[in-house]
């Protein structure tokens, strides 16, 4: 019979993909969990800042918003936007451009899984627009 595993928020794995202006920390994945199909975390934003634009591949990614309000842009040019708070879930398909982004005084704390047994994380690099017009 398989075992459950347990991850203890003080053991959450920084060594994760990561982009700019967000921290992901790992709680389950295949090294961590032996998972085979999906994985996940948290991503903690700090205030006024933003993700790099950026996509996750083949994954697509459930976001709960555990606490603080954010915002998530997505579009090849960030042309759509919604503000999230706490209980929302975020579905973000795969190959998607999209970006996080904390415009507030709070920090901002989301949940985060993803349908591959490892984080994939694909930095748009050159092309940031959303992020010009995001952070303070």
């Amino acid at each position: 019979m398989p075992d459950v595993h347990i991850t203890r928020n003080d053991h959450l794995d920084r060594n994760t993909p990561q982009s700019a202006g967000i921290l992901r920390l790992a709680a389950i994945n295949s090294d961590l969990s032996n998972s085979s199909h999906i994985c996940g975390g948290i991503m903690i934003a700090q205030p006024h800042t933003a993700s790099s634009v950026h996509h996750h591949g083949e994954q697509e990614t459930i976001i709960y918003v555990l606490d603080g309000s954010g915002q998530v842009r997505w579009g090849r040019y960030g042309e759509c936007s919604e503000t999230v708070r706490p209980g929302d879930f975020v579905f973000i398909p795969a190959h998607l451009p999209h970006q996080e982004l904390n415009p507030t005084e709070e920090t901002v704390t989301w949940v985060v899984i993803r349908s591959g047994p490892e984080p994939v994380v694909v930095n748009l690099s050159g092309f940031d627009p959303i992020a010009s017009t995001s952070a303070r």
